[in-house]
């Protein structure tokens, strides 16, 4: 059953972004969220070319599904295959 878990989501996201930021980086830098949950991102996919496959799953739950097809040529040249394919 479907339940809107963003809150809970942004808050977990929230605490991620913030140890990234305090232990990632040199002392008085001020690292965006952006850059930050890059790094979260990375680390939990471990610097795997999965990285590209979750920016396109971003992409499209942000309903921006014209740059996540952009990325395709990517995901296929670095995973080998298409989503559909890889979820069979």
């Amino acid at each position: 059953m479907y339940r809107d878990i963003t809150p809970e989501v942004q808050a977990l996201m929230s605490q991620a972004v913030e140890l990234v930021r305090t232990h990632s980086f040199v002392d008085g830098y001020q690292a965006s969220n952006e850059k930050c949950v890059g790094l979260v991102l990375s680390k939990y996919l471990q610097w795997d070319s999965s990285i590209i496959t979750a920016c396109k799953e971003a992409l499209q739950d942000a309903n921006f599904s014209q740059v996540a097809d952009a990325l395709d040529p990517f995901d296929r040249q670095y995973n080998g295959q298409n989503e559909e394919e890889r979820t069979q």
